[in-house]
């Protein structure tokens, strides 16, 4: 999120654009299964003091532009992990559900796992050395 009154720029003579105080967008992810069971959900926030984005013009070449900079400065970042139970019922999350559920019936325990399984070679290259 900007404020429009933060943003500094002159694109012909300075060739920059200057972000300040700078908030970023809230980010959420979760996690299906963790070992209580649970699902955790990770929220990430944070705001950075400066974002500035300089670059040179290269007048009468086939590059226009050349020597381009991104500086982030003073960058500020904060994760929560919460655990938390899922209500199956909520239309919003049945989509994240079914990807948690589709998720946990994949996972393997690994005291299972065979030795001709464990030396399976997957992948691309499994595949093409199989051909």
């Amino acid at each position: 999120v900007v404020d429009a009154n933060t943003i500094e720029s002159n694109l012909l003579k300075d060739a920059k654009i200057v972000l300040r105080h700078v908030k970023l967008k809230e980010q959420v992810a979760r996690i299906p299964i963790n070992s209580a069971g649970k699902t955790t959900k990770i929220t990430v926030a944070g705001c950075v003091d400066e974002v500035a984005f300089t670059w040179a013009w290269s007048v009468g070449q086939e590059v226009w532009v050349s020597d381009a900079v991104l500086t982030i400065v003073g960058a500020k970042f904060q994760a929560v992990l919460e655990h938390e139970e899922r209500n199956t019922d909520d239309d919003d999350t049945s989509a994240a559900i079914s990807d948690e559920r589709s998720l946990s019936e994949s996972f393997v325990n690994p005291a299972t796992i065979d030795a001709a399984s464990a030396n399976f070679k997957g992948g691309l290259g499994g595949f093409v050395e199989r051909q």
